[in-house]
């Protein structure tokens, strides 16, 4: 929600207080996306399908681990240069999606414009489980929430704004990357594959939210808020919550 432009490294705050903290543009001004007050939840970064992207580094908490979340609010200007059936607007993404498929995970559109699809999921050097929607399901210009999540064993589901739309079949043995730094609106493949739009209230977990968590933070994020509410699913009575307050310059 801050207005960042420094391409410092780590500027762009995780406050989860993890400390994942991203670096606009991997350090280069002239990569880095634009913030805009005109995000989903206060301000939002702005790509612009030529060469705008934001690096997390490496972050280990999501590598050997057996589920994980993702998602964002998104605003796509273009679902892809419309170029040919391979051609992609990357959203999030560890790793090299590019021929082997080695151990990522990933969500992008991809389409020539006849064809176009949104795609999510995870990937090793033997197994591939991607959940695929058309692309229309995301309106151009408007913003729209989706989440991915995998778990050993369960699959790969898909939601949009709050609702389950994709599940694909169980599955294990899913390690993700371990040679690539997490980066949003931009791939690790050659041709870089970047988005073209707006992201906001981008988020990444090394755990399985629940459907009740996902539709929660729908709710929040369509209200104009940041996720602000834990759903009883997500709790146990053996849990020991603390909590920490960190300040955002606003």
């Amino acid at each position: 929600d801050t207005n960042i432009s420094s391409i410092a490294t780590g500027a762009i705050a995780d406050y989860s207080t993890f400390a994942n903290n991203g670096t606009l543009g991997g350090g280069t001004a002239g990569f880095a996306p634009i913030w805009n007050e005109s995000g989903q939840v206060g301000g939002a970064y702005t790509f612009d399908g030529v060469d705008d992207y934001i690096d997390f580094g490496d972050i280990t908490a999501v590598e050997a681990v057996p589920e994980i979340s993702f998602g964002a609010w998104i605003n796509p200007s273009d679902y892809g240069p419309g170029v040919t059936l391979f051609d992609l607007r990357t959203i999030f993404t560890k790793g090299e999606l590019n021929g082997d498929n080695t151990n990522v995970f990933w969500s992008h559109f991809q389409g020539d414009g006849s064809q176009n699809l949104f795609y999510c999921g995870v990937d090793s050097t033997t197994n591939f489980y991607s959940a695929i929607i058309p692309a229309t399901n995301f309106s151009i210009g408007q913003w729209t929430f989706f989440a991915c999540t995998w778990k050993s064993g369960e699959g790969v589901k898909l939601y949009v704004n709050g609702t389950l739309i994709f599940t694909t079949y169980p599955e294990s043995g899913v390690t993700i990357d371990t040679a690539h730094t997490v980066k949003l609106g931009k791939s690790d493949n050659p041709t870089d594959d970047l988005f073209n739009g707006s992201i906001d209230e981008a988020f990444l977990m090394p755990r399985k939210l629940s459907a009740q968590q996902i539709q929660q933070m729908y709710l929040d994020g369509y209200a104009g808020h940041n996720p602000e509410t834990f759903v009883s699913q997500e709790l146990d009575a053996a849990d020991i919550w603390s909590t920490c307050v960190t300040p955002n310059d606003a």
